[in-house]
């Protein structure tokens, strides 16, 4: 009897950290989970997001949410200045 799993994906990290600049930015993470997890019976995958302006995300979450497995939940994205603290550090925290 195959374990039942929910997957939780924050798509922030996975897109930044892994997907940018790759051949994998139109990930099906459904197939890729069922893949990786061949022993289990993934039940749910909920994928954590805040909205961009990005027209490529708007894509990407309305084929998302194609597939029957995926729940899209949206948070709310909050940016902030770093400043560097080192003394004549002329960084502009970008």
């Amino acid at each position: 009897m195959a374990k039942r799993s929910i997957v939780y994906v924050d798509g922030f990290n996975l897109y930044y950290g892994a997907l940018r600049g790759s051949s994998y930015r139109w990930l099906n993470l459904e197939q890729l989970f069922k893949l990786i997890r061949q022993d289990d019976e993934i039940v749910r995958i909920r994928y954590f997001t805040a909205r961009t302006q990005s027209a490529d995300q708007d894509i990407y979450l309305k084929a998302l949410q194609t597939l029957p497995l995926i729940f899209v939940e949206y948070g709310l994205f909050k940016s902030k200045v770093i400043k560097c603290r080192v003394s004549g550090c002329s960084h502009a925290g970008t």
